[in-house]
């Protein structure tokens, strides 16, 4: 089974009237009835409610080519059948979601060992998901999500660059 970490966020609040906190029992009861739909399919299991957003694991049992495009059948259970249109300026539409799923998560963790690759650094050790964990409780809003998830990519690319620079720099001798 694979599994996506995604964070909900309403894409056109109608002011700041919401707050997903109000709403927990619509929440679990159209992830139930998604839950019900989908059986031996995908299954989404509610992790955090913030004020703001929901963050939620989507399990599936094939990889998703677009994990956030699947959460659009709990959008509109919650749309039609607990009349959240009252609560999107955009007809139809609820929310923006993000993938914060780490890239290694659904592999075998791969933790980097700065000093092995031939850096010099205080750090010895940096794990994208341990760095998102730690400033995740920081996160306050969408953007600041995307910015931090592109910062940890750029972290990896990096170091597997590095990696790759090192091993070629060895071989060479």
């Amino acid at each position: 089974m694979i599994i996506y970490k995604l964070m909900l966020f309403m894409a056109f609040p109608v002011a700041n009237i919401f707050n997903f906190r109000n709403k927990v029992g619509e929440i679990e009861e159209a992830i139930k009835a998604f839950n019900e739909k989908y059986t031996n399919k995908k299954q989404i299991t509610l992790i955090e409610i913030g004020e703001d957003n929901l963050l939620i694991e989507l399990k599936s049992q094939m990889e998703l080519r677009n994990p956030t495009k699947e959460i659009s059948a709990f959008s509109k259970i919650l749309y039609h059948n607990y009349g959240w249109e009252d609560f999107s300026q955009v007809k139809s539409r609820l929310f923006n979601v993000r993938d914060i799923t780490d890239s290694n998560s659904n592999k075998d963790m791969e933790t980097y060992d700065i000093n092995n690759i031939g850096l010099n650094s205080n750090v010895s050790k940096i794990h994208s998901e341990t760095a998102f964990n730690m400033f995740a409780q920081l996160i306050m809003n969408e953007k600041d999500v995307v910015e931090l998830d592109n910062y940890i990519r750029q972290l990896n690319k990096l170091l597997v660059s590095a990696k790759a620079m090192k091993q070629f720099l060895e071989s060479e001798n």
